[in-house]
Order: C-alpha cells, then sequence, then structure tokens
C-alpha cells in the first residue's frame, strides 16, 4: 500500500513539473488596436528572449545529463549573485 502510494506521488510531482514546463514554454500576446503585425510580432520576439523560452527549447532539444545539468544550475546561480552584487555597488 505504501509503495502504491509513494508511486502514485511521484506520478503527480512527475506530471506537475511537465505541466509547469509546458506552461512557462506558453507566451501570448494580445494584438493591439491599429498595431501592425510586425510591431506584434517583435513585442512577442521580445517576450520570448526576456523569458528565455528559445534558450530553454535548444537545451531540451537534445539529451542534458545530470551532472551537466547540476554545473549549468550552479553556473547559473553564481551568475545571478555576481549580477546581484553588481547592482547593489
Amino acid at each position: 500500500m505504501d509503495r502504491m502510494r509513494e508511486r502514485c506521488a511521484l506520478i503527480t510531482c512527475r506530471q506537475r513539473e511537465l505541466k509547469e514546463v509546458n506552461l512557462s514554454l506558453m507566451a501570448k500576446i494580445v494584438v493591439r488596436n491599429n498595431e501592425s503585425v510586425k510591431d506584434a510580432l517583435r513585442r512577442f520576439k521580445k517576450i520570448c528572449e526576456r523569458e528565455g523560452i528559445v534558450n530553454r527549447s535548444k537545451r531540451t532539444a537534445r539529451y542534458e545529463k545530470p551532472s551537466e545539468r547540476r554545473r549549468r544550475e550552479q553556473n547559473e546561480r553564481l551568475k545571478n549573485i555576481r549580477k546581484a552584487q553588481k547592482a547593489r555597488t
């Protein structure tokens, strides 16, 4: 019984993670009145760039070993810390 609960918990946790990834990859814009498609596309590209959607999709296009993922995440954390320290001074 406990194994079944653990397995169900793992499955639901994994489903939540997948849902978060899919939702975070979605970018939407609403075309305003009297706005050209060119301007709307430019806004859309800015949103995608700001949210890192393109980089994330390129990164997930191939398998990333767990050690590579940990190293990349650690480097991102250090980069954010340095950036915050620089902004403080």
